[in-house]
């Protein structure tokens, strides 16, 4: 089993100097995790949309995607987790964090309801 990464400890806790910290000294914030996963992708899944609006602010890209399973065949990224929980989430949709990541991504040219682009070439390979 892999360690976690700093950036994604640190996020875990919504420790924001922490991540400061690490993002002044060269962390990647679009570093994908042994999951494929960028900090902000597993921020969405965790349906953190507050901080994923503040890891957006700080450089992360909302649509780099990756993931491994899930049925997603790597095309997870915070547009894919929005839509989920739209489709199945029993969730706060009039939430205005919620409401406000939906108009930013949209602003971006996403479209909702959302389905990932299926080409080949959006993961990266480490």
């Amino acid at each position: 089993m892999q360690a976690q990464l700093p950036l994604f400890a640190a996020a875990l806790y919504e420790d924001k100097q922490k991540i400061e910290y690490l993002l002044e000294h060269g962390a990647d914030i679009n570093q994908f995790n042994s999951s494929k996963e960028t900090v902000i992708i597993d921020q969405a899944l965790a349906r953190q949309w507050n901080f994923v609006l503040w890891l957006w602010d700080r450089g992360a890209d909302p649509m780099k995607t990756g993931g491994v399973g899930r049925n997603t065949g790597g095309k997870e990224n915070v547009a894919y987790w929005v839509q989920v929980f739209i489709n199945y989430g029993n969730g706060d949709y009039d939430a205005p964090d919620f409401k406000k990541l939906v108009e930013r991504l949209k602003s971006i040219g996403v479209e909702f309801p959302y389905k990932p682009a299926m080409d080949d070439n959006t993961e990266e390979n480490d």
